[in-house]
């Protein structure tokens, strides 16, 4: 099966997003094509931009580390079951429709500020759901033993 990985469109925005979009589509058939572009825009996170959201210090620390400084934002468009000889075009309709329409939004500054929004309140969310169950420790060691020792099952009276 043929899996295509091409960057199509890699552009930085006014507001400091970068956009790059992958052409991910892939042979399903002899003839026949699923055709993806996955959409990845980031930005870089600047301190003072972190200053301002209300987050505890644990949860600022554990976020700027998970993170990697940038927050992401990313999307999809695809199509099915098409034809070989159409792949190409329907390509570069999908793309003309993330230009036409997508891009103008996401370069506008209230992008860049929501964008960081919601990554901090997804991200708190899950931290706190974590945090619950006892998995946000960072002791570098892996709580698994290896495979559980059930010989004393087995013993022979």
């Amino acid at each position: 099966m043929q899996i295509l990985d091409e960057v199509i469109f890699d552009r930085e925005l006014a507001n400091g997003l970068h956009v790059v979009i992958r052409d991910n589509s892939k042979r399903i058939a002899a003839d026949r094509w699923f055709v993806k572009l996955n959409c990845l825009c980031e930005m870089e996170i600047d301190p003072a931009s972190l200053a301002r959201l209300t987050m505890g210090a644990e949860e600022l620390a554990a976020f700027s580390k998970e993170q990697g400084g940038k927050a992401r934002h990313q999307f999809i468009k695809e199509r099915n079951f098409v034809d070989e000889g159409e792949r190409e075009e329907v390509v570069a309709e999908l793309l003309a429709q993330i230009e036409d329409t997508t891009l103008s939004y996401l370069a506008t500054s209230g992008f860049a500020t929501n964008l960081l929004q919601q990554n901090v309140d997804d991200f708190c969310q899950e931290y706190r759901v974590r945090q619950e169950m006892g998995l946000n420790r960072d002791s570098g060691e892996d709580d698994d033993d290896g495979p559980a020792d059930f010989s004393a099952c087995f013993e022979d009276d």
